[in-house]
């Protein structure tokens, strides 16, 4: 039975929260760079590269290695390369499905605010078959500027008509939380092998998985 009026929404983020990406991500990078020399450690990855969207990657990328190559070039590159090893490998993080059931049982809206592509996206919705319990998805190709601009979650917000206030955010990286509190919302970060290598102190609340997410949400329910 749900225990709130239905103007909660939960924002989450996918990569890294929904689905373990964040390897396939590093992988696909070091795919579409490996032409040119280039090799990305996982610890310049979880630092520069977390939270962003691809084409804003290889912009870096490709000035700090000083590649010729456009970025629209290296874009392909890489998503040849990701799509191959998402098609391979999405699968749920652990606690996700009944998460997203649970929090629907208690009266939640529930939206994606995504940096990956649109195609991406609605992909592993499909997969996980889930297009069905998320009333909004918002990706990068949505908005103009990715995080940690605030545009993408209020986006949702506004797709939503929730007040931004009444929305939390599900995140796994240092830009995604910086983001959700410039947009005015709660935020609770998620703990991964990679979030653990990023500053999430400016979350309301930090939690090891999606397991413990539910008995928190209900309980700010109850308060709110």
């Amino acid at each position: 039975m749900s225990t709130l009026p239905p103007s909660h929404a939960v924002l989450f983020d996918m990569d890294g929260v929904m689905i373990d990406s964040e390897p396939l991500q590093l992988e696909s990078f070091n795919v579409a760079l490996r032409p040119y020399g280039v090799v990305v450690d996982q610890q310049d990855f979880v630092r520069e590269c977390v939270g962003r969207t691809a084409d804003e990657n290889l912009a870096f990328l490709r000035a700090r290695f000083d590649l010729t190559e456009s970025v629209a070039e290296l874009a392909n590159r890489k998503h040849v390369a990701y799509w191959q090893l998402l098609q391979s490998a999405v699968k749920p993080m652990p606690g996700l499905l009944a998460l997203v059931d649970g929090l629907l049982d208690e009266g939640y809206v529930l939206a994606i605010a995504s940096s990956s592509r649109r195609d991406y996206v609605d992909y592993v919705l499909g997969v996980l078959e889930l297009g069905g319990k998320f009333v909004v998805t918002v990706s990068g190709d949505d908005v103009a500027e990715g995080k940690p601009d605030p545009a993408i979650f209020l986006e949702a917000s506004r797709r939503l008509g929730i007040v931004p206030a009444r929305c939390v955010v599900l995140e796994d990286s240092k830009r995604g939380v910086v983001a959700a509190n410039s947009a005015g919302m709660r935020c609770i970060a998620i703990s991964g092998p990679f979030g653990s290598a990023q500053d999430l102190s400016l979350a309301g609340a930090t939690v090891a998985g999606l397991v413990d997410i539910l008995p928190m949400l209900v309980n700010l329910a109850r308060l709110d």
